[in-house]
């Protein structure tokens, strides 16, 4: 079942805007109260990174990032505190990906994710694709439309991360 919050925050930033740190402040408040939620959507404030809340969500299961993550402690704190999370979604990433994916890898989220949803509207070069098969656990990975894949590629792929089931093309 899901429950849907509103909240209108207290504190506002300049301009009546909402702070990554009132986020954060609500996040903390929410999983502290809510300890068992898997599935946290804060749609109305999109504009704030995922990864300064989602490390208050302890039983999420998926971890999504959107645009081009920069707080890297951030996310991998929220890696580690997020111990169910074995999902991850990548929303209009940009070339920075190859850096963001070697960092993900230094988590404990290396062996324990078994999807990556890379179907963002932008292309990922095959390079950082294969770079993706590192993770151990990795079952089912959806990438962009705008991949250039061939057979030699898959048998790569498939070499690689040969425990792999599923694949959105």
């Amino acid at each position: 079942s899901r429950v849907v919050l509103n909240w209108i925050p207290s504190c506002f930033g300049a301009g009546h805007v909402v702070t990554s740190a009132a986020m954060e402040s609500f996040a903390m408040e929410v999983g502290r109260l809510c300890p068992l939620l898997e599935y946290v959507r804060l749609s109305a404030f999109e504009d704030i990174p995922a990864e300064t809340w989602q490390q208050h969500f302890p039983r999420l299961k998926t971890l999504e990032f959107r645009g081009r993550p920069e707080n890297y402690a951030a996310i991998e704190a929220a890696a580690r505190a997020c111990v169910c999370a074995d999902e991850v979604s990548l929303v209009e990433c940009d070339d920075e990906l190859a850096a963001f994916v070697d960092m993900l890898l230094r988590t404990p989220l290396r062996g324990r994710l078994r999807k990556l949803d890379l179907g963002f509207d932008l292309p990922v070069s095959n390079e950082v694709i294969l770079q993706c098969a590192r993770f151990e656990g990795l079952r089912f990975l959806r990438l962009p439309p705008e991949c250039a894949i061939d057979v030699e590629f898959c048998r790569s792929l498939a070499q690689l991360r040969p425990t792999l089931t599923g694949l959105d093309l």
